[in-house]
């Protein structure tokens, strides 16, 4: 799913990110650390996509980039909150992923 991202096929990538998401919700359900794991993935791929929309006029062409990101990364902190220890790392990485989409939000 990433090749797409790198090779500037951002809205392919998103559909990619999406259906895996989709089938770990339907596989695991909302509360598995794999269906956190595709929510931040996508997550990744609405602020990487911002940072390249300048260079890639074919990305969407879509108010709420930095909202949709923060809303997939504030649903897997929430799932990674419930599911493993509050000193896990994943757990540090994931405020410090939260920030980073807001501080980008105001760009």
């Amino acid at each position: 799913m990433w090749i797409y991202f790198e090779r500037g096929q951002y809205v392919t990538s998103i559909s990619c990110h999406q259906m895996a998401l989709n089938i770990r919700l339907k596989k695991f359900g909302g509360k598995h650390p794999s269906t956190a794991k595709s929510l931040n993935e996508l997550r990744l791929v609405w602020i990487k996509g911002k940072k390249q929309i300048k260079k890639a006029k074919e990305y969407i062409d879509k108010k709420g980039t930095n909202e949709d990101a923060i809303q997939y990364f504030e649903k897997s902190l929430e799932i990674k909150l419930k599911t493993l220890n509050d000193d896990h790392p994943c757990i540090s990485w994931s405020f410090h992923y939260l920030a980073s989409a807001f501080k980008n939000k105001n760009d």
